[in-house]
C-alpha cells in the first residue's frame, strides 16, 4: 500500500483527519530504528565496515524484504552517505560497496527478529532485535490507537515515543 501513502495522507489533511502509520508498531523496534539511523551516522566515517541487514520471520509472511527491514535500510541510506540503495542478498553475488545487503528468511514460527551488523577484517558490531511474540506489536498498536485520540495530521511512532526528545 506503500505506493497509495501520498494519496492517503493528502486526502488526510484535506479532511482534517488523522493518519497513523509505520512500518512496526513495536516500542522495541523504533527505538531500535533510532540505533540504527545513530550507528550509520558514527561509521559512516569508517569505510572499512561493511553493513548488511538480516532479517527472519514466519513462513506465512508475505512481503521480502519486510517492511522494518526496509525502515532500517532507509535509516542507514539517510544517514551514511556511502550507503545509497539496498538489494536482496543473491548467493554468490560480489559485494558492492553502496550497497546495503539485505538476506530474508521465512521459516516455521518466527514472530520476527531484525539484525544489522557493520564488519571490518577485524570486528564486528550487530544490533538486533527479536519480537518473542506478536504482543509487542498488539501493545504499540493500541498506544498508536490512544495517541491518536488526542492528537491530529499524520502521525508515526516517532511522535508518540520521541517527540519530547528532540
Amino acid at each position: 500500500w506503500m505506493e497509495n501513502k501520498s494519496k492517503i495522507e493528502a486526502l488526510c489533511k484535506k479532511k482534517d483527519g488523522t493518519f497513523f502509520s509505520t512500518s512496526n508498531f513495536s516500542i522495541g523496534m523504533n527505538i531500535r530504528f533510532k540505533l540504527n539511523e545513530f550507528l550509520a551516522k558514527l561509521i559512516s566515517h569508517y569505510p572499512e565496515y561493511e553493513v548488511k541487514i538480516s532479517e527472519k520471520h514466519h513462513s506465512k509472511k508475505k512481503d521480502i524484504p519486510s517492511g522494518s527491514a526496509m525502515t532500517l535500510s532507509h535509516g542507514i541510506e539517510a544517514n551514511h552517505p556511502h550507503k545509497n540503495k539496498w538489494q536482496l542478498m543473491q548467493p554468490q553475488s560480489p559485494g558492492n560497496p553502496d550497497v546495503i545487503n539485505i538476506h530474508s528468511t521465512r521459516e516455521g514460527t518466527i514472530t520476527g527478529e531484525h539484525y544489522v551488523t557493520y564488519q571490518s577484517q577485524t570486528e564486528k558490531i550487530e544490533i538486533n532485535h527479536i519480537a518473542f511474540d506478536r504482543w509487542c506489536f498488539a501493545t504499540g498498536a493500541i498506544l498508536a490507537a490512544e495517541f491518536s485520540l488526542s492528537n491530529s495530521g499524520i502521525l508515526n511512532m516517532d511522535d508518540l515515543l520521541f517527540s519530547d526528545d528532540e
